[in-house]
């Protein structure tokens, strides 16, 4: 009985079972064709995204962030003012 758990099983070549494990390699191959084509779409978007942020839209921004920056520490500083009486 020990010999017996060391003796390879012999390969099922039902035509059923072929077409079950071809199927199953085509929708490894078609799941991985999937993947590819979501990886190049989010690349491209990321691509794309950094074209926008560049030197003209830091030159054409930076009133406003220093606008928002003096606005918050007057509202800070308010606050503190407030809190101290």
């Amino acid at each position: 009985m020990a010999g017996e758990s060391n003796r390879v099983k012999p390969i099922n070549r039902d035509p059923e079972n072929l077409r079950r494990e071809m199927k199953m390699k085509f929708d490894g191959l078609k799941n991985r064709r999937d993947l590819t084509l979501i990886l190049l779409c989010l690349v491209l978007c990321a691509i794309s995204g950094c074209a926008v942020v560049g030197p003209s839209s830091i030159r054409t921004g930076r009133a406003d962030y220093s606008e928002a920056i003096n606005r918050t520490e007057d509202e800070q500083m308010l606050l503190s003012i407030v809190k101290g009486r």
